[in-house]
């Protein structure tokens, strides 16, 4: 039975760079499939509950977010159905399952087979989403006209997904968390061209937020690591955004624009979200205005505000978008809980490979969370999903596992 659930695992990674549907149905049949498998089991069923024991205090917070939520709905009048809405917080039931689930099957077979599907999708994501930037190649949807031109005759990419930034935070997750693998375990060439097409890959998505939250995570990492290239680090990204700012196409008028604070229509409308959300926050600071109610709300704040725009969406930032849906409350336990999980994977940063690379992921997609609702994006939040069940599950073997085998000795 392990077997077929780390060929699920494996099948879910590849998942994650392609389908929506793909990666709704392979998360919960191997999460469901584990669990019960481990309830089938009289020694799995006591690490269960071992399991459940020592993250309590996580496991806790799962909980209270999704009563929170609940809560907050059901003290608002609603728009939208209570269902549809509460529905999205399933990720927090997913996530714990996921993490016994790969924590019953993880070894070294599955390691390898994990590394290898990983750097797979990733470099095929990569060269794809390249592609899509000059030739605007479609393979997915070609009748849809998803892949859009953009000035100087390139293309905004969309990978295998129809919406440029669920491409863009999917795949610089996927960079940053299979990177560092790659580049350790390959030769000179394989690495340049790695970071070659994380680069690439970043610039087909024609997101400024994505760039920035990925030079952001990177300094932060020479930082950390290899504080003594910091200052070098910064000249080189300062002389490469500046050759780039001369390029006569979508990027380098991006970059221009970004370094002169020149505000353009997709700027401007964020601000007016921006400050739209944090009205009703202020409206409503406890409870919220529920999770998804706020485009239903936008048009009476836009008018109270005296703002003039007809773009309707989320808040284009997950932390004003909690604020906005769920009060305080809700934000505040949105942010212990992802710090819970930052922790964790600073903890693993010397007990395995993977460690990094999560930590990295993580932090460029919060990094990103400031102009985008990535947590919000179902693809993104997959991945989000993924990587906190990973960094979950290899904390419990590296630590729960450890101190179980100390106290047996």
């Amino acid at each position: 039975m392990t077997r077929v659930l780390a060929a699920i695992f494996v099948l879910y990674v590849i998942a994650l760079h392609m389908s929506i549907a793909a990666m709704e149905i392979l998360s919960w049949l191997l999460a469901l499939a584990g669990l019960v498998y481990r309830l089938r089991d009289a020694e799995m069923r006591r690490e269960t509950l071992a399991f459940l024991g020592r993250y309590r205090r996580v496991l806790a917070l799962l909980g209270a977010l999704v009563a929170w939520v609940a809560l907050s709905l059901v003290m608002t009048p609603l728009e939208k159905g209570f269902l549809i809405q509460w529905g999205f917080m399933r990720w927090a039931l997913l996530l714990p399952l996921l993490t016994l689930a790969i924590d019953t099957f993880w070894s070294d077979g599955v390691e390898r087979n994990l590394a290898r599907a990983w750097a797979g999708m990733f470099l095929l994501l990569a060269i794809y989403a390249v592609v899509q930037m000059l030739f605007g190649l479609d393979l997915v949807r070609p009748d849809k006209h998803v892949v859009n031109p953009q000035a100087g005759g390139i293309f905004k990419a969309v990978g295998f997904f129809s919406m440029s930034l669920s491409f863009a935070y999917v795949f610089g997750q996927s960079a940053f968390g299979i990177a560092r693998i790659i580049i350790q375990h390959s030769n000179l060439r394989l690495a340049v061209i790695t970071v070659l097409l994380c680069i690439g890959g970043l610039a087909a998505s024609m997101s400024r937020g994505a760039w920035l939250a990925a030079l952001v995570t990177v300094g932060l990492y020479v930082l950390l690591v290899w504080r003594k290239w910091l200052l070098p680090f910064v000249a080189v990204v300062a002389i490469a955004l500046f050759g780039a700012s001369q390029l006569n196409d979508a990027i380098g008028a991006k970059i221009t624009g970004m370094a002169t604070g020149k505000m353009d229509n997709s700027s401007s409308m964020r601000v007016d979200l921006w400050k739209a959300y944090s009205q009703m926050f202020l409206d409503h600071p406890i409870f919220g205005i529920g999770v998804f109610e706020g485009d239903k709300l936008l048009p009476e704040y836009y008018s109270r505000l005296g703002i003039e725009q007809e773009f309707k969406s989320h808040a284009h930032n997950n932390y004003v978008q909690w604020l906005a849906g769920t009060g305080v409350p809700g934000f505040a336990l949105f942010l212990i809980l992802s710090f819970s999980f930052l922790r964790y994977a600073w903890q693993l940063r010397d007990e395995t490979p993977w460690a990094w690379g999560l930590l990295l992921a993580h932090i460029f997609w919060q990094f990103g969370g400031l102009t985008e609702c990535n947590f919000f994006d179902g693809e993104v939040n997959h991945f989000i999903v993924f990587g906190w069940a990973l960094t979950w599950a290899l904390h419990a073997r590296v630590f729960s596992h450890s101190a179980r085998d100390q106290a047996s000795a």
